[in-house]
């Protein structure tokens, strides 16, 4: 569950009492950068305890961590990037620099990793804290989605999709695929963007009782929802079949967020599925 969904969820009470005081006071800490910079911090002093570990291995081998050294290395590289993969774009940069230095000091003679790179390592993760810990403005921007400039499926509409039961529709897929078209427009896969938007059209014409979209744009509702579909059908129905089945040339101009940006009329059609034909 992602910080949005956590902030819209504690604004409309779906959390109990008893557990709203413990999700307020994680907020608050995730926030402020409090939560990640301590993990980081501590992470940082456990790899630099794994310096002094380093045992001689000959003028063949040089310096080399044990197997289970190397073992407890590895782990907290994993923990250390899992950490840095966050909604936080402002702390990618870390995770980037991080991954560098392991990439270019691990796997020597002894296939473990070098001094070096436990040093390099281990400044780098102690500088991401610092500057976590001293920035909880920045990082709470960074940190917060609520943008609606930065989503293409509001959060709001997301849960309502999943408060609906119906004895005839399944919706998990068609909530994964608004899940996943966020993550992809906040990452800017606009080629992703479009062909998602495309499952989606092509996954709801039979809540409507039709069998496919155009059907659906040309004879369900009235005036203003017609005009919302067929936009949808007519502009980014042809983007996406370009970007599926376009050949290589020798130059190609790349999609941006104007292109594929069809949220107002993708959520008329979500709104028409809850209000209209679930149940």
């Amino acid at each position: 569950m992602g910080v949005q969904e956590v902030q819209y969820r504690l604004s409309t009470g779906k959390f109990g009492e008893r557990k709203k005081p413990v999700v307020e006071m994680w907020l608050a800490d995730v926030m402020s950068g409090a939560a990640i910079a301590d993990e980081l911090f501590e992470l940082s002093e456990r790899f630099a305890a794994l310096q002094t570990k380093f045992v001689e291995g000959g003028s063949f081998s040089g310096l080399f961590l044990k197997s289970e050294d190397a073992s407890d290395f590895e782990a907290l590289f994993t923990t250390t990037i899992a950490l840095l993969s966050s909604e936080r774009q402002d702390i990618n940069l870390f995770r980037s620099r991080i991954v560098a230095a392991y990439n270019e000091d691990v796997g020597g003679m002894m296939g473990g990793p070098s001094l070096n790179c436990v040093m390099k390592i281990s400044k780098l993760v102690s500088n991401s804290a610092e500057l976590l810990a001293r920035q909880p403005h920045a990082i709470a921007k960074a940190l917060s989605t609520t943008d609606a400039d930065n989503v293409y499926v509001s959060v709001e509409r997301i849960e309502q999709l999943r408060e609906v039961h119906s004895p005839q529709w399944d919706l998990s897929k068609l909530i994964r695929l608004c899940e996943e078209l966020n993550g992809a427009f906040q990452n800017q896969n606009y080629f992703s963007v479009g062909m998602l938007v495309r499952a989606i059209m092509d996954h709801l014409p039979p809540v409507f009782g039709q069998s496919s979209f155009g059907q659906l744009a040309a004879q369900h509702g009235g005036k203003s929802f017609k005009g919302s579909m067929d936009h949808l059908q007519k502009s980014m129905r042809h983007i996406s079949d370009n970007f599926l089945h376009e050949h290589i040339k020798k130059k190609i101009s790349l999609p941006n967020r104007i292109q594929v940006d069809v949220r107002r009329e993708l959520d008329v059609l979500l709104s028409e599925v809850i209000n209209n034909y679930i149940g």
